[in-house]
């Protein structure tokens, strides 16, 4: 089918850009009717047509008792955070890439909305979303308490790449602004004591803001940020210290430099490992048990690059309205 023909076939919701053909629909009605037109043309949304979700780029509700707020799928995180400042609310600390996503992007492509909680675990950001299937119909989730009974559909959702549904809007976990902020340096005598320590500190309860690591010489330094409430922090920084004795670490005095490159991967904890001894600097973002999004490194060190990662924000609707 030609460009010409769609352009044509979805009307005024059809747009020119300079990177092609972008359907804009501003209410679900719309994108409803967007898929079928697709579908009935046999084009797969994201191909020859991109999806803008512009028109739904507002914060709809704040909800000062449930800690929670209703934004619109194409409202730019970064944007959702400054709005949240007047009412004393956070998303949290994520990457410097995540939030130059939408909350589009972010739910549904390969950082799937996860964000750490204590004992590094991770959790979607989502509590509900609204959706619209491939094939028209809506998916609406229900904002109901953790220990209801009954499936997670968002499940479905996030992370799929629009595979499944695209997301119109979701209600967002949120945290109070930081009371305070600690930066704890330690040396280590290896890379592999410092990461002991990250991981140590996690199995504590800590749920580090950033953490930013290098070898310098023949030691690793370690510098980790702590944010929240006063004695949370307190709490955090105080295991930190205690637990790096133990693997050979003290007080560091310099601050690290920030990496040279902003590129960001999913990394299990080896291959940080790999990048450090190195000489990489690395910023460390959503820590878990498991592994860490690592800002930096040199390509062809060992971090990881899993395919889902390769392909970046772009996918956030790639084949709906095609086949799957």
């Amino acid at each position: 089918m030609s460009s010409s023909e769609l352009r044509h076939a979805l009307g005024p919701m059809c747009v020119d850009s300079p990177d092609g053909l972008y359907a804009c629909p501003r209410s679900a009605r719309e994108l409803t009717e967007v898929l079928a037109v697709l579908r009935a043309h046999g084009v797969a949304l994201g191909r020859e047509v991109k999806l803008s979700r512009g028109a739904f780029d507002r914060l709809e509700a704040v909800e000062p008792k449930s800690c929670t707020v209703l934004a619109g799928a194409g409202l730019v995180l970064a944007d959702l955070e400054r709005l949240l400042h007047p009412h004393a609310f956070t998303l949290g600390t994520l990457s410097p890439h995540a939030l130059t996503l939408t909350v589009a992007e972010f739910l549904e492509g390969p950082y799937a909305g996860l964000k750490p909680v204590p004992v590094g675990r991770l959790e979607p950001i989502s509590i509900s979303l609204e959706a619209v299937l491939a094939d028209g119909r809506q998916l609406k989730t229900h904002f109901s308490p953790r220990s209801a009974a009954g499936p997670d559909l968002s499940a479905l959702v996030l992370g799929a790449h629009g595979r499944i549904a695209v997301v119109l809007k979701a209600r967002l976990r949120c945290l109070p602004l930081p009371e305070a902020r600690q930066v704890v340096r330690l040396s280590f005598p290896s890379v592999e004591a410092a990461l002991d320590g990250v991981r140590a500190a996690l199995a504590d309860g800590c749920c580090p803001a950033r953490a930013r690591a290098q070898k310098v010489q023949q030691r690793t330094v370690l510098e980790v940020e702590l944010a929240g409430a006063l004695d949370g922090v307190a709490r955090d920084a105080q295991s930190l210290q205690h637990r790096a004795p133990t693997l050979g670490g003290r007080p560091a005095g310099e601050a690290l430099h920030p990496p040279a490159t902003p590129h960001e991967h999913e990394c299990s904890w080896p291959a940080v490992a790999r990048a450090l001894d190195h000489g990489e600097v690395l910023d460390l973002y959503r820590l878990s048990l498991h592994g860490a999004i690592v800002a930096g490194g040199a390509g062809g060190l060992g971090l990881d690059a899993p395919a889902r990662w390769a392909h970046g924000a772009g996918l956030a609707a790639t084949v709906l309205g095609g086949p799957l």
